[in-house]
């Protein structure tokens, strides 16, 4: 009996006491009952919830109210890559002035808009093609250029904030500037890599041009005045006397062309190299002039010219093929304006 009531107590103290089957019996349906409320109850709920959400969701758009403000546009497409309005409105590293003023493009100037969005594009292919030659700039070249502004500019040491600064004065962030400055390495690297070995002028060339171009030397007179006060010297002093001042001073002048040289000194054009002209009045006294210096006018020779030459047929075969090579690369691209 004792061990018996020992279990009755474990029994009730668990939950787990003995009960009359046919009280379970009765009850079990209840439960089953309660329980399938509960559920469907909280099945309700849920199906509720999400009506009420699918409400917001479809209801969402009308009560918008934020406005849509635009933060850049797309104005053309180069073989799949974008050109954006903000780029080819900013200035330009190189020039100071941007592919399209923003002016040009608030006042609706089409055709210095199409002009500037077309320089834009022959820039992106140019791009392009650098980085299918692999000659892109590394990331050592675009500090160096960095570091050569800074010494032009006397900035060399300042802080990232304050060069933030001074880029900010000109319309750049440290982002901007260094995308855009890699882009003109990038194209200036092809440039060099394409147009070199087609833009060599060979010795003929220079001399026919030279031959049908050549340019002259004007004549220019080299003078030294010598001033005098009529105090000290008298009245119609002769050339002898005056030389013979021992306080004599002779200042000379730059040389100067035969345009240059006023009307009342006409006669130095017929004076020799070391001649000495007739005293002259002036309003304080006397003066003489001296030609220290003559250069007759001539052709400048093949050689003083041959450099100069050498430069501007590069430049002109530089400009030609150039051209060429952009119809090139546009005739394979596909270029789309938006």
């Amino acid at each position: 009996m004792k061990r018996m009531a020992i279990l009755c107590l474990l029994l009730v103290a668990t939950g787990c006491q003995k009960k009359d089957p046919r009280v379970v019996k009765e009850r079990q349906p209840r439960r089953e009952l309660l329980r399938q409320q509960k559920a469907d109850s909280r099945g309700q709920k849920k199906i509720q919830g999400k009506k009420a959400i699918a409400k917001k969701e479809v209801g969402m758009p009308r009560s918008l109210s934020v406005k849509r403000q635009l933060i850049d546009k797309i104005v053309a497409r180069v073989n799949g890559s974008n050109v954006l309005l903000s780029y080819i409105t900013q200035s330009r590293i190189d020039t100071g002035v941007p592919f399209v003023k923003r002016h040009d493009v608030d006042s609706g100037n089409l055709t210095a808009y199409k002009q500037g969005l077309e320089r834009a594009i022959s820039e992106e292919l140019l791009f392009q093609k650098a980085a299918e030659k692999k000659v892109l700039p590394t990331a050592l070249d675009i500090e160096k250029q960095i570091a050569s502004l800074k010494a032009v500019n006397g900035i060399t040491k300042v802080s990232d904030e304050e060069f933030e600064l001074e880029l900010a004065k000109e319309g750049f962030t440290q982002a901007s500037y260094r995308y855009q400055l890699s882009r003109m390495l990038a194209v200036e690297k092809l440039r060099q890599t394409e147009l070199s070995e087609r833009t060599l002028v060979n010795t003929k060339e220079i001399e026919d041009y030279y031959q049908a171009h050549k340019e002259y030397i004007s004549e220019k007179y080299t003078l030294e005045i010598a001033d005098f006060n009529e105090r000290e010297v008298g009245l119609n002093p002769t050339k002898e006397q005056l030389l013979r001042v021992k306080s004599i001073e002779w200042e000379r002048l730059p040389a100067l062309n035969r345009s240059d040289i006023a009307a009342h000194l006409g006669f130095v054009f017929k004076m020799n190299k070391g001649d000495i002209s007739e005293p002259i009045k002036t309003s304080s006294g006397y003066q003489l002039v001296q030609l220290a210096d003559k250069q007759t006018s001539r052709a400048k020779t093949l050689e003083e010219q041959y450099s100069a030459v050498e430069r501007i047929l590069r430049e002109k075969k530089r400009a030609q093929f150039e051209q060429e090579f952009l119809k090139e690369l546009r005739n394979g691209s596909t270029i789309v304006y938006l």
